[in-house]
């Protein structure tokens, strides 16, 4: 089945679309989450994140990323946590090498 949609464990459901990703994008010069265009795309399910060594500087829309367990955004330029309190299935969060000056 090379429709693109392929499924990697090949046990025939079409369930992909749900199936948790990891996404890793380090030292990119990303400055934005909506820069990611593969944390938006429509059924996409995130499980992790890595962004680390990027310019992002805030992470609100993180909350939209109920799925993540574990986020990676050390080495960025992120002056608040914000956006955690929604991710209920957060396991790991690593925010080392920031801007951090305030947690709410």
């Amino acid at each position: 089945a090379m429709n693109g949609m392929s499924n990697k464990d090949g046990d025939g459901d079409d369930k992909s679309a749900e199936e948790p990703i990891d996404v890793v994008r380090m030292g990119e010069g990303i400055e934005s989450l909506s820069q990611v265009v593969e944390l938006w795309r429509p059924g996409v399910v995130v499980a992790s994140l890595n962004l680390h060594f990027n310019r992002v500087g805030e992470m609100a829309r993180l909350a939209d990323l109920r799925a993540l367990v574990e986020v990676n955004l050390s080495s960025n330029e992120i002056e608040r946590i914000d956006g955690v309190a929604a991710l209920k299935a957060l396991e790991v969060l690593n925010l080392a090498g920031n801007r951090l000056t305030s947690v709410d």
